[in-house]
């Protein structure tokens, strides 16, 4: 139940707002009455409620009066004032100075009622946006908090992170799952990470694997990415990294069932390979480098993580420079995330590197205006390079060097820019929660949205909507 308290200097009035609705039917629960401004702020401090319902006109502390005193101490709750139509622009001022609401007298039952179907939306889009928040804190690369010191008894026996889709999950079915692994003695905490994804910290029991064969039999249909073994003094950050890196391998590789992380281990393979195309570069016989990318190619589609796939496109792309092939830093990858959000597959990732090599085998180019302005269009949703290729009807082998040519940015740059410039009115002028914001702006993972965020601006979302909370109506 959300707390309400009521205060007016007129005790009939506070009566009647008290009785004029079953409060209980609507989630809500009267905790307390004031009959002036100075007694409802000492009673706000102590009670701390959801809701305030306020004469604007009291002895000892008008309601101006009494909202910048509640904002300056951080008094976390809505504010609605109750006026006559003498005082009505005051109350439309107190709106615009953070109210959430008013009502004029006499109140209405059906327009109290309507205010907090309204208002219930808005705290539980708040509330949320604040257990979000604080996963994001948790699982963010700064984070220092260990499994123990999360969930108690975190891995007295170890614990795993699991990271899978849930487009066709309900929450039903994370339920029954949640009851079926702590009827075989182990635990297990689910934490919402993206539109379609669910993240989930298993503490592992002494019981046999067997006892863990209904989770096995759930994740078995979809893509599932499973941390190292930890323990209590793991760091959760590392652990859900490791999950999210093997889901991202997953998806991209189109692998069913549990994906277990890897630990990077340089791969003389791959070492070998890049030796030979470094040789053929500076012996001058760049045509003969498709042989080693394409077994470069073949080796990262092994189920290969992506942090380690990232790395070694990095050390191909170092190589292809020293060799002297221009356009490679339009091709470099900020992180894992990245692969999975620009590339539809392996092939299409390691496809620019092999056009570098044979610049005179390009097709001609396609109109820049044109590129440029369907980008433009279409940036805030999960647009990739192989979407416009597909668009446009060319290959997709040179277009992130093409790009960078005709606009003087990256394409992971620019429309990076353009998000941001969106999330950011979004977050000033709407009160959106930071998911509808981050799936209007292509990003449907929320992790992902906040550290892109914060990268490119320096603070949260939320942080950021903070800062700018007097424009939001």
């Amino acid at each position: 139940m959300y707390q309400v308290l009521i205060a007016d200097d007129e005790p009939w009035i506070t009566y009647g707002l008290v009785h004029l609705i079953p409060w209980e039917d609507f989630g809500y629960t009267v905790c307390g009455t004031a009959q002036n401004g100075l007694e409802a702020l000492e009673m706000c401090r102590n009670i701390h409620p959801d809701l305030l319902i306020s004469d604007i006109r009291m002895p000892g502390m008008d309601g101006i009066a009494l909202l910048d005193s509640l904002r300056k101490e951080s008094l976390d709750l809505h504010v609605v004032f109750v006026s006559g139509y003498s005082e009505f622009e005051y109350a439309q001022s107190a709106v615009r100075l953070g109210a959430y609401d008013y009502l004029l007298k006499p109140v209405e039952a059906k327009d109290l009622i309507d205010l907090l179907n309204r208002l219930t939306l808005s705290l539980r889009k708040s509330s949320q946006q604040g257990y979000q928040e604080s996963y994001f804190a948790l699982l963010d690369g700064e984070s220092d908090v260990t499994v123990g010191q999360w969930a108690e008894d975190g891995g007295g026996y170890g614990c795993v992170f699991l990271t899978f889709d849930c487009e066709n999950c309900a929450q039903s079915d994370l339920l029954h799952l949640d009851a079926l692994v702590h009827i075989s003695g182990h635990r297990v905490i689910f934490l919402r990470t993206g539109r379609e994804k669910y993240s989930a910290l298993l503490i592992l029991s002494n019981a046999p694997k067997k006892e863990l064969e209904p989770l096995a039999e759930f994740l078995g249909s979809r893509h599932c990415g499973a941390s190292l073994r930890g323990n209590a003094a793991s760091m959760l950050y590392d652990l859900y990294r490791q999950s999210d890196i093997a889901h991202c391998t997953a998806v991209l590789g189109d692998l069913q069932g549990i994906t277990a992380y890897r630990r990077y281990e340089k791969d003389p393979a791959a070492a070998s390979l890049l030796k030979e195309l470094r040789g053929y570069l500076n012996a001058g016989r760049p045509e003969l480098g498709q042989k080693p990318i394409d077994a470069l190619e073949q080796l990262c589609t092994q189920g290969m993580p992506l942090d380690q796939v990232r790395r070694i496109h990095w050390e191909l792309l170092s190589v292809l420079q020293q060799g002297g092939c221009s356009g490679t830093e339009a091709l470099r990858l900020g992180d894992y995330r990245q692969i999975i959000s620009e590339y539809a597959s392996i092939g299409a990732l390691f496809a620019p590197c092999k056009a570098l090599l044979a610049p005179e085998q390009r097709q001609a180019e396609p109109s820049a205006e044109e590129i440029v302005a369907y980008v433009d269009k279409n940036f805030s949703k999960n647009l990739r390079i192989a979407d416009i290729a597909e668009q446009f009807h060319f290959s997709q082998n040179y277009f992130s060097t093409f790009f960078r040519k005709k606009t003087g940015q990256t394409y992971v740059k620019y429309i990076t820019e353009k998000r941001m410039a969106l999330a950011k009115e979004l977050l000033e002028r709407t009160e959106l929660t930071i998911q509808e914001v981050a799936d209007r702006t292509g990003y449907g993972d929320y992790y992902q949205f906040n550290r892109v965020f914060k990268r490119e601006v320096g603070v949260t979302p939320s942080g950021y909507r903070e800062g700018h909370r007097e424009n939001i109506r």
